[in-house]
């Protein structure tokens, strides 16, 4: 099981279709009105951040990738 689907299972439902929610937007690229924020030290990775979830996104030209969703910790924007 990929590491995102298995911190979205441990989630109450309500979070996940939050946290899915989030997650489509971003594949949209529908920025608007999501707490969005670059990295320190990249170019084209960000964060997205909703309560103590933090969801870090790499945006190329063509792309978005998903790199991690997890709650914030010390170790959270550790690439």
């Amino acid at each position: 099981m990929h590491k995102i689907d298995k911190f979205l299972s441990k989630l109450h439902k309500k979070s996940r279709n939050s946290i899915e929610s989030l997650i489509k937007k971003i594949l949209n690229r529908e920025f608007g009105d999501l707490d969005n924020k670059k990295l320190k030290g990249f170019k084209d990775i960000f964060r997205i951040r909703k309560g103590k979830i933090r969801i870090i996104y790499q945006k190329t030209e063509s792309n978005i990738i998903i790199l991690t969703v997890d709650k914030k910790k010390d170790d959270t924007y550790k690439l």
